[in-house]
């Protein structure tokens, strides 16, 4: 954001129009064909007219400015943009690794695995206990083990949830706005945070306001 001043004119500007003058604007003659079927006049600004300046600057509002990151702490694999580039929503700003995203997918993998080869084996032991023939503690055990599997699914289920992902890999960040890349903070290589920042701000042409102080 620049600052800068605010221009309000206070007064009046009379147009005239006229049958028949000179196709000219401010004594310059228009090389092509007018675009109103009465010929240009000269403006005439009225009398007392006042100027004020005040200090204003600008402000960007909520949908003129995107931001671009990754959900999850992750490593830059490549880089598409850099500051001045024109984009459009969803075009690739980056390709990002998130270890606690893979690590997530793996988890998952093997508790839906595991809990599968559990199932299986509390059918069996129901079986039995219904003929009297199953060990307490071994269906307690059984349960426990369920248990754990259960939560380890749960948990990662719900940080692919909060990363709005369903699978891991090679993940690319898009623009969510058309725009121009105003920042692009990001190298090839590093380990970035959520808390580190943006990698990228795209702002748009349209959506910025002046405001007076």
């Amino acid at each position: 954001m620049k600052a800068g001043l605010l221009v309000l004119a206070c007064g009046a500007v009379l147009l005239g129009c006229a049958d028949s003058g000179p196709a000219e604007l401010g004594g310059v003659a228009a090389e092509a064909a007018p675009s109103a079927d009465f010929p240009w006049v000269e403006p005439v600004a009225s009398e007392g007219e006042i100027v004020d300046q005040l200090p204003a600057h600008v402000v960007q509002t909520a949908d003129s400015e995107a931001i671009v990151m990754a959900p999850l702490k992750a490593r830059v694999v490549s880089v598409m943009v850099r500051p001045g580039d024109t984009v459009a929503k969803g075009d690739p700003i980056a390709k990002v690794v998130m270890p606690e995203l893979e690590e997530a997918v793996a988890a998952l993998r093997g508790a839906d695995g595991e809990m599968t080869v559990l199932e299986a084996r509390q059918a069996r032991l129901s079986k039995l206990q219904a003929e009297g023939l199953a060990v307490r503690k071994d269906v307690v055990a059984l349960e426990i083990e369920i248990a754990r599997a259960d939560s380890v699914r749960k948990t990662a289920k719900a940080v692919l949830a909060g990363a709005g992902l369903r699978s891991g890999g090679v993940q690319t960040l898009r623009s969510p706005i058309d725009g121009v890349i105003v920042e692009a903070d990001v190298r090839l290589g590093e380990v970035r945070h959520p808390d580190d920042g943006p990698l990228a701000i795209v702002r748009a042409p349209t959506g910025s306001r002046v405001s007076a102080v």
